[in-house]
């Protein structure tokens, strides 16, 4: 947001935990804006909006145990604002997805936390939570997961914008056949551990969009609870809900931005000759594929740009 953020951390002690916000001076912390006891929720995530602050502007942060004279704080993290709505600053992101701890330490990460990025995409399989059963399970792959070095470097350095593809719950997941209370188990785990606002009407909605001011509009999609492969070839195939399509058809329709950045968690271009089965993607979804790829062709809408994950390219 242009006057606030959602600042998030994991906390395992039993004290009170506050959040600090600190004006960004060069690269240090600087004069102290914000100061309040957080509220922990079951399991040890938090997740605190802090409002009141200044558009496109850098802003660090630290979460800290009060315990006396022996208080105790995390790592000090940076975030910058989003610009005004009618500022057409220069955007500077980055991203990527499949982040399998196989290959840890990922340096990647950590050289992206030095290129003071205004955001981060983390654009799905941010984990692989695969064998979990239960959300303790869950919990603890995540926790692992972002324990490496990378991800503390990358989660500290900038904002992170995310979605999910498959392994966040179990390889190539079907929404028509999984057990519901693995599906609740590891929806709640991804909620409890990225910076994602949850919608009151609808809480387990991942799509959304994000506006940096008039240059750039993020729709983030959910390309895979929705999805409906018992309607795969037919007239009314459903890779994404008809809630969904409407809502990014209207975005892009409405979006005053310059550009359109659409964030899928896999590829919507064609791709022959791979190994990855073309009922995983948009292409395997050629009605749905067509009536938005038809729509920002009819409707003339210019700038946008897919970004996609899920082929391991991260």
């Amino acid at each position: 947001e242009s006057d606030g953020a959602l600042l998030w951390t994991v906390y395992e002690g039993d004290l009170p935990l506050d959040i600090v916000v600190f004006s960004d001076e060069g690269g240090t912390a600087g004069e102290l804006l914000v100061s309040a006891t957080v509220e922990v929720a079951e399991g040890g995530a938090v997740h605190v909006i802090v409002e009141g602050l200044k558009p496109w502007t850098a802003y660090r942060y630290c979460f800290v145990q009060r315990a006396g004279d022996d208080s105790l704080r995390s790592a000090v993290g940076r975030f910058k604002t989003a610009p005004e709505d009618t500022a057409a600053e220069v955007i500077t992101f980055g991203g990527t997805s499949c982040i399998n701890d196989y290959y840890t330490p990922h340096h990647t990460l950590s050289r992206a936390s030095e290129a003071e990025l205004d955001f981060f995409i983390l654009a799905g399989d941010t984990v692989y939570a695969d064998g979990s059963s239960d959300l303790e399970e869950f919990r603890s792959v995540w926790r692992n997961a972002l324990a490496d070095p990378g991800y503390r470097d990358l989660l500290t350095s900038t904002s992170v914008v995310a979605t999910w593809d498959d392994h966040e719950i179990t390889n190539d997941w079907d929404p028509e056949f999984i057990d519901p209370a693995l599906r609740a188990a590891g929806t709640e785990a991804f909620f409890e551990h990225v910076t994602l606002r949850r919608n009151e009407e609808a809480p387990d909605r991942l799509w959304r969009s994000h506006r940096w001011g008039s240059t750039l509009e993020l729709f983030m999609l959910d390309c895979r609870s929705e999805r409906l492969p018992s309607t795969r070839q037919t007239a009314i195939a459903q890779y994404i809900s008809p809630e969904q399509m409407a809502w990014l058809k209207a975005g892009l329709n409405d979006s005053p931005c310059t550009f359109k950045l659409i964030v899928s968690s896999v590829p919507v271009t064609n791709f022959p000759n791979v190994i990855v089965s073309e009922d995983d993607r948009w292409e395997g979804y050629p009605v749905q594929r067509d009536e938005i790829l038809g729509h920002i062709h009819d409707s003339g809408v210019l700038g946008v740009i897919w970004l996609a994950g899920d082929f391991h390219f991260g």
